[in-house]
Parts: C-alpha cells; sequence; structure tokens
C-alpha cells in the first residue's frame, strides 16, 4: 500500500464528511437543540483534521492501485462511525464509546439495530443525526466523496469497486465521478418524493423527513418505539413499504427508466427474481398465517406479511408487527430472508440477489453437466453469459459470507445467548437487517450484549455493508506491505 496516498485521500473524505454535520447543526440551532455544541465540536474537528492532512501530506500523483482502494473506504468508514459516534457521547445519550460507536455503525452501516431503549425520549437534533447517518451510508459516503472530488478521475473508480454493493461495479456513464453523481442524484430525488408523499397523509415534516432519510438506504431506524406500527396507519405503511421495494431495486435501472431504455428494465432478470420472491414469500406467509388462526382475515394477514417480507428481504428492518408471536414456519421464512438482501447496486444488503440467482443458473448448469458431460453450457443473465472469474468470486463471496456467519454465531453463543438468538443476531448484523429473532426481535434492542460482542457485532455490520472482501482481504499478509511510511 501506498500509505501517503491513503491517508491524503483519508483527509480529502474527512474534510467532505465533516461539512455534512452542517445539517444536523443547523436544525439544532433552527429548534434550540441541546446538540448545539456536540455538532460544532464535531464538525470543526473533522474539517479541521481533514484540511490538515490534505494540506500538508505530499503524496504522489500515481493512480490509487485496487490495494489501497480497499484501505481507503474501510479506514473512511471506520473513521466515519468512530466521529459520528461524539454527538451521542456529548450530549449524553450514551457513556460508553463502544455503545456510542455501535449506534454508530449501525447507522452508517444501514443496520439499524439498536441500543437505545426509549427512542422518542431522544432530542430531535440527534434523532435527525441517527437518521442521517444512515441516509449518508446508504449510497456510500465514499461514493458521495467520489462524486465532490472529480480530480480523482480513474483513481475513483478503486473506490467505487470497494463499495458500492454488488458482484460487478459498472459504470452509468464513462466519467466515474459523473457515475457517483448520477448516482446521489437519483437517490436525492427518490428521498425528496418520498417526504412529500408522507406528507400528503398527514406526517409532519420532520417525521417523514427521518424515514425518508431511513428508508431510502433500506435502514429501518424510526423516530418511534413502535417503529412504523407507530403511526397506526394503513397509507404510512403502503408509502413505506413502496420506498422499501424501490430501495432494494438496482439503482442503475432507475437511470435506464430516465434514458428511457424501458425494455432493459422489465427485461432485467434479478428485477423479476427480485419481485417475484417478494410475491411468492409474501403469499406463503400471508396464507400460513390465515389458515393456522393467527390472523383472522386474509387482507390483515397480507398486509402484515408484505411489510415484513419486504422489510426484511430489502434488509430495512421496519416493523408493524411483533413477528416473534408468529408460528415457527413464518419465522423460520423470515431468517432464512435475512441472507437473500435486496438487488446489486441498491442499498440493500446480505448477499444480494444477484448472486443467489447466479448460484441457482450455475447449479441448474452442473446438473445439464452430469447428463451432458462434455457440452459447453455458459451462465446468463440478461441474454449474456457471466464470465467464469465472475462465477467464481461469487461463489467464494458465499461461501466466506456463511463462514463467518457459523464462526460468528459461535462466538457470540459464547456469551450464553440461545442459538437462535446468536444465529438471527450474527445475520442481522452481518446482513444490514437489524432486529432478528429471539432475544433481538422486533421489540427488542442489543443493549444487553456485553462489550466484546458489541465491538463483535459492530464490525460485522462494516464488514456486510463492505460486501466482505473489501474488508476481509486486509487480513491478507500481501496486503500489509506498505509501500512507504513517510508522510510529510
Amino acid at each position: 500500500m501506498n500509505t501517503k496516498n491513503i491517508v491524503k485521500m483519508l483527509g480529502y473524505f474527512l474534510f467532505y464528511f465533516g461539512l455534512t454535520i452542517i445539517i444536523p447543526l443547523l436544525w439544532s440551532i433552527f429548534d434550540d437543540g441541546p446538540g448545539k455544541m456536540a455538532f460544532s465540536l464535531t464538525m470543526i474537528f473533522t474539517v479541521s483534521l481533514g484540511w490538515v492532512l490534505k494540506i500538508f501530506v505530499n503524496a504522489d500523483e500515481e493512480d490509487i492501485s485496487l490495494k489501497d482502494g480497499f484501505a481507503i473506504v474501510t479506514f473512511s468508514w471506520i473513521l466515519a462511525a468512530t466521529i459520528g459516534a461524539a454527538p451521542y457521547l456529548i450530549v449524553g445519550v450514551f457513556e460508553s464509546f463502544v455503545d456510542a460507536f455501535f449506534e454508530a455503525m449501525s447507522g452508517f452501516s444501514t443496520t439499524g439495530a439498536t441500543l437505545i431503549d426509549d427512542i422518542e425520549s431522544l432530542p430531535k437534533d440527534i434523532l435527525l443525526w441517527r437518521s442521517m447517518t444512515q441516509w449518508l451510508g446508504g449510497m456510500g459516503i465514499v461514493v458521495l466523496f467520489v462524486a465532490l472530488f472529480p480530480r480523482l478521475g480513474v483513481k475513483g473508480m478503486q473506490l467505487l469497486k470497494a463499495e458500492v454493493p454488488g458482484p460487478v461495479t459498472e459504470k452509468i456513464v464513462p466519467r466515474v465521478a459523473k457515475t457517483a453523481k448520477v448516482l446521489w442524484i437519483i437517490y436525492v430525488v427518490i428521498s425528496i418524493i418520498q417526504v412529500f408523499s408522507l406528507m400528503l397523509v398527514e406526517v409532519d415534516f420532520y417525521t417523514a423527513l427521518n424515514h425518508a432519510f431511513t428508508t431510502m438506504p433500506t435502514g429501518g431506524f424510526s423516530t418511534f418505539n413502535d417503529s412504523i406500527s407507530g403511526f397506526n396507519s394503513i397509507y404510512v405503511e403502503m408509502i413505506i413499504l413502496v420506498f422499501m421495494v424501490i430501495a432494494g431495486a438496482n439503482f442503475a435501472l432507475y437511470y435506464s427508466l430516465v434514458k428511457g431504455n424501458i425494455k432493459t428494465v422489465t427485461k432485467n432478470e434479478e428485477l423479476r427474481f427480485y419481485l417475484g420472491g417478494i410475491i411468492v414469500f409474501t403469499l406463503l406467509i400471508a396464507t400460513h398465517l390465515y389458515f393456522n388462526g393467527t390472523v383472522e382475515s386474509y387482507l390483515l394477514s397480507l398486509r402484515q406479511a408484505s411489510f415484513q417480507v419486504v422489510s426484511i428481504i430489502t434488509t430495512t428492518g421496519y416493523a408493524t408487527e411483533n413477528f416473534e408471536l408468529w408460528t415457527p414456519f413464518a419465522r423460520q421464512l423470515l431468517f432464512f430472508l435475512m441472507f437473500f438482501g435486496g438487488s446489486g447496486g441498491s442499498t440493500g444488503g446480505s448477499i444480494k440477489q444477484i448472486r443467489i440467482l447466479t448460484i441457482i443458473k450455475q447449479g441448474v448448469r452442473e446438473l445439464y453437466r452430469l447428463i451432458h458431460p462434455n457440452a459447453v453450457i455458459p451462465v446468463k443473465l440478461n441474454g449474456r453469459a457471466i464470465k467464469e472469474p465472475v462465477i467464481s468470486s461469487i461463489v467464494g463471496y458465499v461461501v466466506l459470507y456463511m463462514c463467518i456467519f457459523l464462526l460468528s454465531s459461535l462466538l457470540v453463543s459464547l456469551s450464553g445467548l440461545d442459538m437462535i438468538s446468536s444465529f438471527s443476531a450474527v445475520a442481522a448484523t452481518l446482513g444490514n437487517v437489524g432486529p432478528g429473532l429471539g432475544a433481538v426481535g422486533p421489540i427488542e434492542n442489543y443493549d444487553f450484549f456485553s462489550g466484546p460482542i458489541k465491538i463483535l457485532l459492530s464490525f460485522l455490520m462494516l464488514i456486510g455493508r463492505l460486501e466482505v472482501y473489501t474488508v476481509a482481504v486486509m487480513v491478507l499478509p500481501e496486503f500489509r506491505q506498505f509501500k512507504s511510511r513517510k508522510l510529510i
């Protein structure tokens, strides 16, 4: 790695990231909130540190390698969570840095797991910051940095590859910085539409803004203790459900829609697989709950099942029902859905639809090869053959993901937690889902865990959000061969 390039890029990142804190600061000043000093100090420190690093670190002008990109993205997210924890500590929401770091990492990684018992007792400016961390993390804080810093040129592609979800990162437009801008413009526009949609059903601006900030990144933080059921409105539920579905699809498809390429969208196999899965699992759970007698009306059963299926499969983590009271079959299906995730290129977490679809196609190909061992049978997606290295990468990713899941579940179980709670806590944090089953169910939180377990779960959130490889590759001995140690 080239340490000078990495540190200088981290300086630029801190400078721009610090400027985003002005939004909760202005709200705090306008609303006379208790966070004025906290946001002021955090912003001044972050911007100043970033300015010092980007000005005084003497970096060469050589391109950022993919190895450097991995390091920059990983350290950027750790720095973001560390700095994001500061307002919680200064205002007094948490007394422990570990707790504040957990909440901040849960926000930026769009996980939605929380340590807070009484969310509604928090000041509005702190709740806005809490929601905003998810919004910044959803599309990617480094992608935003690339959009704001076009001088990176081709270097920015290495950062996008390390951060943007999905097995293949393609430029929407030829220039990398413009690709990042297009993604963020789409993200902002849809967020604004959701704010106005919620206000049309008599949700106040502040509440609508907070929930747009946590729906579009598939984050799941709410300003209510009871999550979305706190609205007690079917209209709000349906609006949020629609926008969760939108957030779970590939954002490149929305650019295709804007450009008039409707066939690209309608013929997209991953999109059909994603929407088809939502429909199938909704009908399975709704029908089961109705005929099992858990829900009296089939329409009510559809309403409850559809929201929870979409919330889990997109890894948003909102809740309208305490699904811990559902039957074992329904709960096991929801647990199974925690591994699906949204589409590649969406703000959703977990394994991703495109990987699951590719592995299914690969499995079918292997069956055909048993019958026709000499046949050349390519795996195709949207009419194009997927290259063998990509298939190998996907298979390796899923294997590594499941190995991390199993090992981490064993470590969590050392705390004395039961198997269901241990498995679902790891699945919910690694997959950036938020709520799980058992002790971490939809009406519970993660506060009962010890400090070491909270640290483990925090880094599982980071690993899940950065697609495993980005963080995991840094433990390789070859990765830690620094090219330069002199910074100034």
